[in-house]
């Protein structure tokens, strides 16, 4: 085989010529010796314009100027390489004494290109330098994605360094590779700090641990998060490898914060993963917000205290570890005694400061494990954990009674309050937080029954009395529905005439179990339940409507229905409306409508309730005051309030007789209804006597046994037709009154059939004689 060193000269220069890498070569003149074709297409130079000149630079520059196959040919490269291509050159590689240099050439065809030459010397077989070759690679689209490499990383860093959302990226070694802008600001570290380091933990935790996206980089698994972010993570439902996690850092030099955070990995071309990133969201708002609904929704907002929702939640807790210690817990409910007296003098505002004040008495007789809350109104309920024994109970409860009892300052007011505590201790009063709060409930009220001011211990015996009255007041919410309710109609009688001038309606209730209930039984429940104002508005209008329908059976002109009112009802918003449309009934049927109220009903807001009574005049409604003498300020009110009748309480009347004072009471009543122009009726009339007297004394208007029973409406209006029985009873009595006794009196007609009549003029004369 021929040695290719041996080939004939022209078959090399034929290799030279045909070579797919563009070349030249110059001799030690540096005239160009070889210029090949590749070197022709790649600059549009054609070969036989250059071969024998020494104008390579031609090529390649506007001005003449040394090439680098010149300067080795020359061996001038050491001297002249930083003058002519500083920052280009190096050592070639490929074989010694090359060298390589890169630039772009805008003289070459196309706008310019980018070019890359090696030179290198050509020695003879003395190892003389006799010529240099220079071969030239078109590097332009290197250059080009070079570039764009460049531009996308430049975007990529742009885009990561000026988003909006904190970022931050590590590589495999977790060593920070970005840190951007928003990161430095919800962090309060410069990136040029973090970016190289591996001390992501530093901006976040006081000592080295690793943050959510080292433990994604480390191998995502499950039991290495939830060591560090227990009951804070969760897989992302958007990005698969990815977690997320919501967490406090109070250490940031910008300030405390709630983050969310989500790391995801970073996987190269191959799909291994080559980094992480995590992503920062500032949630402290947010969650402020929610931690606000959370108190809120778990705290009273007077008080600050734990409401009942969370109460339940801390009581069933405090019952976990009393059972499994085998330790005693107490709930004490505890009912602030006479607090609406003063929400009713000095209004809600003065209230609630009272209520805020007394929880602090509370809460400083408890230990730091016991739970103090606010249930409803001026209801508390303590929860004191482990106590030693029922003794221990009491002495704390003795000490809450001793604080409350503390005069209390309120708008400038100096007020003394008490309490009433009913205690239920686990595990003897209850197993469960629901029955233990129901059983020191119930307790509770017994010990504000008993005669408050006082704490009582749960017996099984209260149990059973408070079931029975709950079971009553389900029973009685059903009573309406059920048709269970009636009403029955006593009538009201002149003592003068024996005529029936008015007629009060009385609720009845007969229970589909029980049968009849005493109202003295079911009206109290009706009060305390909210029920009596349903209640109430259907007594009103069957009674109404049941008046509606006596024109049929006897003269009824000027007669009354009554019905009484409770304070629940007067106070009530619709009452007004409710009443006219009441009234509506009646109309043209010559009744009138009556509204019984009593004097508790003015203590909680005299000049409201003088407003609506006032409201409840102009409609034509007629006032009458019961139980009149029975309270403290009659006086005041049969002066300030527009009522047209008093009622003497049925305990006067039967004690008349008695010489227990009942009948100079009823004397100043008669002298007051005089003063004020007032109708004055007696109830509770059972005895002839009673009657007699009463008449004597000037009270013509009476109700009760003696005349008659409450009837049913059967009854009532067949008395309407027929009232001789009635008249036949006022025509009985027997004591009759003096001429002095009913000078001045509201005397009109004869008192019965034995009665003479008192001419006005009489009247008139007997009061001058006097």
């Amino acid at each position: 085989m021929t040695d290719i060193v041996n080939l004939p000269a022209e078959w090399r220069e034929c290799a030279l010529a045909n070579s797919p890498i563009p070349s030249f070569v110059v001799d030690r003149e540096h005239r160009i010796c070889h210029w090949n074709r590749a070197l022709e297409r790649l600059l549009g130079v054609d070969a036989a314009s250059m071969i024998g000149t020494t104008n390579a630079w031609t090529a390649f520059y506007d001005a003449e100027r040394l090439t680098l196959a010149e300067l080795v040919v020359d061996g001038k490269v050491d001297e002249r390489l930083e003058e002519l291509y500083p920052g280009q050159y190096r050592r070639s590689v490929v074989s010694p004494g090359s060298w390589e240099i890169e630039g772009h050439f805008p003289k070459v065809q196309d706008g310019g290109r980018w070019l890359a030459f090696v030179a290198a010397p050509l020695l003879d077989a003395d190892g003389r330098v006799y010529a240099a070759i220079q071969s030239i690679r078109d590097i332009t689209a290197e250059k080009e994605a070079e570039k764009a490499r460049q531009h996308s990383e430049h975007l990529l860093h742009e885009i990561f360094d000026g988003c909006p959302v904190p970022m931050l990226a590590f590589d495999a070694e977790h060593q920070i590779t970005h840190w951007n802008r928003a990161c430095t600001a919800i962090t309060g570290v410069p990136a040029h700090e973090m970016i190289g380091t591996r001390g992501q933990w530093r901006p976040f935790y006081p000592s080295q641990r690793p943050i959510l996206a080292d433990l994604v980089l480390d191998g995502n698994e499950e039991s290495a998060i939830a060591h560090w972010y227990s009951g804070k993570y969760a897989h992302s439902t958007q990005i698969p490898g990815a977690w997320e996690a919501i967490d406090h850092f109070p250490h940031f030099k910008s300030g405390a914060r709630w983050l969310y955070i989500t790391a995801a990995p970073i996987h190269g071309e191959d799909g291994r993963m080559v980094g992480a990133v995590e992503t920062l969201q500032d949630v402290t708002a947010q969650k402020s917000y929610e931690i606000e609904l959370e108190h809120q929704a778990n705290h009273d907002a007077t008080t600050g205290l734990p409401n009942r929702v969370l109460l339940n939640d801390r009581l069933s807790q405090v019952l976990a570890h009393c059972c499994r210690e085998e330790r005693l817990a107490a709930v004490v409910s505890i009912d602030l005694d006479n607090f609406n007296a003063v929400n009713c003098a000095l209004g809600h505002t003065a209230g609630d400061e009272l209520l805020r004040m007394m929880a602090r008495r509370i809460q400083a007789c408890t230990r730091e494990g016991d739970t103090v809350a606010r249930v409803e109104g001026d209801e508390f309920v303590v929860v004191l954990y482990a106590p030693s024994d029922e003794d221990a109970v009491g002495k704390v409860l003795r000490r809450i009674a001793h604080e409350i009892a503390q005069p209390a300052v309120v708008q400038g007011e100096s007020f003394t309050l008490s309490c009433s505590c009913g205690v239920a201790m686990f595990p003897r009063d209850g197993g469960d937080a629901a029955t233990l709060l129901k059983n020191a409930a119930s307790t509770m009220l017994r010990a504000k029954e008993g005669g408050r001011s006082t704490f009582h211990f749960f017996t099984p015996a209260l149990d059973d009395r408070i079931t029975e009255r709950l079971t009553l007041e389900r029973d009685l919410r059903q009573a309406l529905e059920r048709d269970e309710l009636v009403l029955h109609y006593q009538p009201q009688i002149s003592l003068a005439t024996g005529k029936i001038v008015g007629v009060e309606a009385l609720v009845r209730w007969n229970h589909g179990r029980l049968g009849a209930v005493s109202p003295a039984k079911f009206i109290p429940l009706a009060e305390a339940s909210g029920l009596i104002i349903p209640i109430g508005r259907w007594v009103t209008e069957a009674a109404c409507i049941e008046a509606s329908k006596w024109r049929r059976y006897g003269d009824v002109d000027g007669m009354s229905i009554s019905v009484n009112l409770s304070s629940r009802q007067f106070h009530h918003a619709d009452l007004p409306d409710e009443i006219a449309r009441m009234r509506d009934i009646i109309a043209g049927t010559g009744v009138r409508l009556e509204l019984e109220l009593t004097e508790s009903m003015m203590l909680k807001d005299p000049g409201q309730a003088a407003g609506i009574m006032y409201r409840l005049k102009e409609m034509g409604i007629r006032l009458a005051m019961d139980d009149f003498g029975t309270g403290y300020s009659s006086l005041s009110y049969l002066r300030s309030f527009p009522f047209d009748m008093i009622k003497i309480d049925r305990s006067f009347v039967a004690n008349l007789g008695r010489g227990q004072g009942a009948e100079a009471i009823v004397r100043a009543i008669v002298q007051l209804s005089r003063a004020f122009d007032l109708e004055l009726i007696a109830e509770g009339v059972e005895m002839p006597e009673h009657a007699a007297w009463l008449a004597q004394e000037g009270c013509f208007l009476a109700q009760g046994y003696l005349f008659s029973k409450p009837l049913p409406a059967h009854e009532i209006r067949a008395l309407i037709a027929a009232p001789s029985r009635v008249e036949a009873i006022v025509a009985g009595l027997t004591r009759i009154p003096s001429r002095q006794d009913v000078v001045g009196a509201h005397l009109v007609g004869a008192l019965g059939n034995s009665f003479a009549p008192v001419p006005l003029a009489d009247r008139v004369l007997a009061e001058r004689a006097q």
